[in-house]
């Protein structure tokens, strides 16, 4: 693999959690920093940095063997039926058999996308997936690995309609500014679609699309630069019988560009020297991360070119009712941070658009959208700021972790339910099992069996649903 990045390119990049400059080994094929710490390079044109690049594969593996797993056994179930169930009507068979038959396609089809993971023997995902689910990673929780595949199907298959509005933001933002823009960056890039029209459009010294998904980093790689992909729509309201699943053949683009790159990495860490681009784009994200939008704001500002970069920011602003009212931010709060992280020329736009429209899906959404640009001045901001409040430990695994109040506080939640499943031998009632906890747990009778039937029956409907 001969890794094609521009020059201009490589030296805006920085180790994402120290901050310093990192160094290209085409030996090694990754970037190294001061220690020698490697950065892996994935593909011509794509690079891994994720802080602890090497964990973060491995967690992407991880999620692959439970997504396998769970591919195998919804397979495995829907032949049962059709073998244990002889009486099925016709239409029932036809209808199982095809599902059954989409998930095998599926699966080969991913497994295309993810062969570039290390290869481990199947016997162990059992055992893989119990470990993972105790430590609280389950598929439905595996958001990075498939998460949003939507997004992927309005960037490469259903047409431009979508994706034209959104350039059409962005060249607006950048006319009205008189910017001519150099160094592009997408931020929570997605399939990456945006960034090509953008570098096709404008024709940069180099573009880069940034994200934390590994599936969007290969599925990009494929339709740009090697020779497309197999990938199969499940419309969550199919409009026909026919629509239930469907299979996309997605051509390579007809010619690859150049300078356009793609960075698997973290927005909380991310890789970049100060003031290295003129046009920063965040679409579809900042509602979605309300805790960290003083933080992005001001980080946006210091990888900007003073007195002439821009920030353009468009998608829904629909936090999250369940946010922290401190985080909840209103339009006005946002603009208000960005003056203060020495933006200016704020200017912003509601458009309306046809949003995530498959022909194959009987839904259909009009979004009214937030776009908002704005200029940076002349002033200095300071430093990048690397995920507000993660303690040294997080960054550094050498260091030991603290014990704490909160420590302490989590041992104790975490000990009464092993208590629990060990006083459980299949001979003790649940009242029986509420005297042990209530006299270890210092719990009057009737505390100790109202937790434990809560307990329990939300632990009897994870067995049951899972």
């Amino acid at each position: 693999m001969a890794a094609v990045f521009s020059p201009s390119f490589l030296a805006t990049l920085c180790d994402p959690v120290s901050g310093e400059s990192l160094s290209m080994d085409p030996i090694r094929k990754a970037l190294l920093n001061a220690e020698k710490q490697g950065y892996p390079v994935l593909s011509e044109r794509t690079l891994c940095l994720l802080p602890h690049p090497e964990l973060a594969l491995s967690h992407f593996l991880s999620q692959w063997r439970l997504l396998l797993s769970k591919l195998d056994q919804e397979i495995d179930q829907h032949q049962q039926l059709l073998t244990k169930h002889q009486g099925l009507e016709l239409a029932s068979r036809v209808r199982i058999e095809a599902y059954r038959k989409s998930r095998i396609e599926f699966k080969k089809e991913l497994s295309e996308i993810f062969a570039a993971l290390p290869n481990h023997e199947k016997q162990s995902h059992a055992f893989a997936s119990n470990a993972h689910q105790s430590l609280g990673l389950t598929v439905p929780l595996a958001q990075p690995l498939i998460g949003y595949p939507q997004n992927l199907f309005r960037d490469w298959v259903w047409g431009d309609v979508e994706n034209k509005h959104y350039l059409e933001i962005c060249k607006n933002a950048v006319i009205a500014s008189g910017l001519k823009p150099k160094r592009i960056l997408v931020l929570a890039a997605g399939g990456g679609r945006l960034a090509l029209d953008l570098h096709q459009h404008f024709q940069p010294e180099f573009t880069v699309a940034l994200d934390n998904s590994y599936f969007f980093a290969e599925c990009f790689d494929r339709i740009c630069f090697q020779k497309g992909l197999t990938i199969s729509e499940f419309p969550a309201a199919p409009k026909s019988d026919q629509d239930q699943a469907f299979r996309h053949q997605v051509s390579k683009i007809s010619q690859s560009p150049q300078n356009l790159h793609y960075v698997l990495g973290d927005l909380n860490y991310l890789p970049f020297q100060p003031e290295s681009f003129d046009l920063i784009i965040t679409p579809w994200i900042i509602d979605l991360i309300p805790q960290k939008i003083p933080q992005l704001i001001h980080n946006l500002s210091t990888l900007l070119v003073s007195e002439r970069g821009l920030w353009v920011n468009f998608g829904s602003f629909q936090i999250p009712p369940e946010t922290s009212p401190v985080f909840r931010f209103s339009q006005a709060e946002v603009k208000m941070l960005a003056e203060r992280a020495n933006f200016e020329n704020l200017a912003e736009s509601f458009p309306q658009i046809q949003y995530l429209q498959s022909p194959h899906s009987a839904h259909h959404r009009v979004e009214s959208l937030w776009a908002l640009s704005a200029r940076r001045n002349a002033h200095p901001v300071g430093k990048t700021v690397r995920a507000l409040g993660t303690p040294d430990w997080l960054l550094d695994f050498d260091r030991p972790i603290p014990k704490n109040e909160q420590v302490a506080f989590s041992e104790m939640m975490h000990k009464v339910p092993q208590r629990v499943f060990e006083l459980i031998d299949g001979q003790r009632s649940l009242r029986t099992v509420a005297e042990f906890i209530g006299r270890e747990f210092e719990m009057n009778q009737d505390e100790a069996e109202s937790s434990l039937v809560g307990f329990l029956s939300r632990w009897a409907q994870d067995v049951k649903t899972s």
